[in-house]
C-alpha cells in the first residue's frame, strides 16, 4: 500500500497519474479508482488525461460497490438472498412482520387511524435505516442478533435476521474478512490495483475491510493475474483544524510511505 496525503486534490492526481504511468497496466485491464461521487469521477478522468495524453479504460467504483466486487470474487456477493436485504424489497418483509404481530409501542401509531398504507410507509423507511444501520452501525445490529436490546427495533431485526438469515451487507463483510484473515485469498479478487482516491470520510466497516485486504499479501506473492495488495498497515489520524487532509490510497505491490508537502 502507498498512502499519499495533501490537502490539494491536484497534488493527489499529480501522484496518481505518475503511478499509472510509471506502472502501467496491461492494455485490457481496468484501473480501479475508488471516488465519492459522479462529479470527481468526471473531473478526475479529465485530470489524468490531460496529464497521461491518453486515458482509457479506467473504473471508478463508489466505495459500496468495490466492496461488493470484492465479495462477489471470494463467494459472498449479491445473490437471491442478500437481494433480500435490499431496501426496495426489504420493505415488504418488514410489513408482512409488522402485519402479523405489532411491536406494542407501535400499536398505537398503526392502528389509530384507518390508514392501509401507514404501515408501507412506516416498513419503507424502515428498511432504508436498516440498510444506513448495517454500513454505519453494523456492531449494534450484531447486539441486536445477540438479543441484548429489548426495544422493538432490535426484536423487528432479529426478526428480519431470523427469516432472511445473515445476508446482510455487514454480515456478508464480516465473514469474507474473516476468510481472508485465514488464509490468502487475494488471488480469487479481480481486481489488479485499487485506488482510493481523496475519499474524505469511510465508514468503520469499509475502512476495516480495505485495510484488511491490504495486509493480505506476502512478500512472495506474484503480481502477474492476481490482485496487488500488500501486508502494510495503516492508520488515517485526523487531520488538524488548519488544514483539509485528502488522501489517495494506493493498493500497489510496493509498500511505501510518501507524504505530499503541504
Amino acid at each position: 500500500m502507498e498512502l499519499i496525503r495533501s490537502n490539494r486534490t491536484e497534488e493527489l492526481t499529480d501522484a496518481l497519474a505518475s503511478l499509472v504511468k510509471g506502472k502501467p497496466l496491461g492494455p485490457f485491464d481496468s484501473e480501479a479508482i475508488v471516488v465519492q461521487s459522479r462529479g470527481m469521477e468526471r473531473w478526475l478522468t479529465l485530470a489524468l488525461a490531460s496529464r497521461l495524453g491518453v486515458w482509457s479504460n479506467p473504473g471508478f467504483p463508489f466505495p459500496r460497490s468495490a466492496i461488493e466486487q470484492v465479495l462477489d470474487d471470494l463467494g459472498f456477493g449479491e445473490g437471491e438472498k442478500s437481494n433480500a436485504y435490499d431496501p426496495a424489497r426489504l420493505k415488504w418483509t418488514i410489513a408482512e412482520l409488522l402485519h402479523q404481530d405489532t411491536p406494542p409501542a407501535l400499536r398505537h401509531y398503526l392502528e389509530r387511524t384507518a390508514d392501509p398504507d401507514r404501515i408501507l410507509r412506516l416498513s419503507s423507511n424502515l428498511s432504508v435505516v436498516f440498510d444506513r444501520y448495517a454500513v454505519y452501525r453494523s456492531e449494534l445490529l450484531r447486539e441486536w442478533v445477540a438479543g441484548s436490546d429489548s426495544r422493538w427495533q432490535a426484536g423487528l431485526w432479529r426478526r428480519i435476521a431470523e427469516r432472511l438469515g445473515p445476508y446482510d451487507l455487514a454480515s456478508r463483510i464480516t465473514r469474507a474478512s474473516a476468510e481472508l484473515r485465514g488464509g490468502n485469498e487475494s488471488h480469487k479478487i479481480r481486481f489488479k490495483r485499487l485506488h482510493l482516491f481523496s475519499l474524505e470520510t469511510l465508514p468503520p466497516l469499509f475502512l476495516d475491510f480495505f485495510a484488511t485486504l491490504c495486509r493480505l499479501a506476502a512478500p512472495s506473492m506474484p503480481t502477474e493475474n492476481t490482485t496487488s495488495v500488500t501486508s502494510t498497515s495503516i492508520r488515517l489520524k485526523p487531520a488538524p483544524a488548519r488544514a483539509s487532509r485528502r488522501v489517495l490510497l494506493n493498493m500497489s505491490d510496493r509498500p511505501r510511505w510518501r507524504g505530499a508537502r503541504r
